[in-house]
């Protein structure tokens, strides 16, 4: 694609945010016609982020980096939450049912819920310091066929993420991984897991105690809703 072709595409999607951002406008509008506009809970967030030519891809497969995971999560509930309160830690997508169920004093059974809330009392509650990712393999068939001359190799593995507010690693099972310093350098262009061993080897350890901490299930145990894209995003 050149220049031209990247900047429409760009102006597609931003198109398409701003139909998404109307349509929010229109449901909040009929709230506050309602009169309960200042009694709803209105959670706004994504599922996942689009790579529009970072690292020469497009959509939102075949990577873990920050163009794909790192989604808006915007809360409204005035009895509950502070306005222009902001959480300086990062989140999961994880952490919206939990939070939700603080919110609206639910309790679930003990286990039952994975992830943890975010708010509780008008307070943030403590952060574990880092949020996990995972992708599975990519089906590479549409690929190959649209692009039979490109080497996907490199796209054909299994990653998992661990990103805190100041570092990344990203473990490949290839082990082709990768190691960012996100203050230096938030756009993810410089992989550092040759010059800083030590450091990235501190979060793969996190990264794989988290994983054997929670109970594991294969994708062939899983609903067929949630099949092979699953992953955590998180959003800061």
């Amino acid at each position: 694609m050149d220049d031209a072709e990247r900047e429409r595409l760009r102006s597609l999607y931003d198109g398409a945010v701003r139909y998404v951002d109307t349509r929010v406008h229109e449901v909040a509008t009929f709230l506050q016609q309602r009169g309960v506009w200042d009694q709803t809970l209105v959670v706004v967030t994504g599922d996942h982020g689009e790579s529009l030519g970072e690292r020469g891809l497009l959509g939102h497969r075949f990577t873990l980096a920050d163009a794909l995971l790192r989604v808006p999560l915007v809360l409204r509930c005035p009895r509950n939450v502070p306005q222009g309160f902001a959480l300086e830690e990062v989140a999961q997508t994880s952490d919206i049912l939990p939070t939700v169920l603080e919110l609206l004093e639910i309790s679930p059974e003990p286990g039952a819920v994975q992830g943890r809330a975010l708010l509780r009392a008008g307070s943030a509650t403590p952060s574990p310091g880092v949020a996990m990712a995972e992708r599975f393999r990519s089906n590479l068939e549409g690929l190959r066929k649209r692009f039979p001359n490109v080497d996907g190799r490199a796209l054909d593995v299994r990653t998992k993420a661990i990103r805190s507010s100041r570092e990344k690693f990203v473990w490949h099972s290839d082990e082709a991984n990768e190691f960012y310093d996100l203050v230096s350098d938030p756009g993810e262009t410089q992989n550092l897991i040759a010059t800083e061993p030590v450091r990235a080897e501190a979060l793969r350890r996190k990264l794989f105690d988290w994983f054997a901490s929670i109970p594991h299930r294969e994708p062939a145990d899983l609903p067929a809703a949630a099949g092979g894209q699953t992953r955590l995003s998180y959003s800061d």
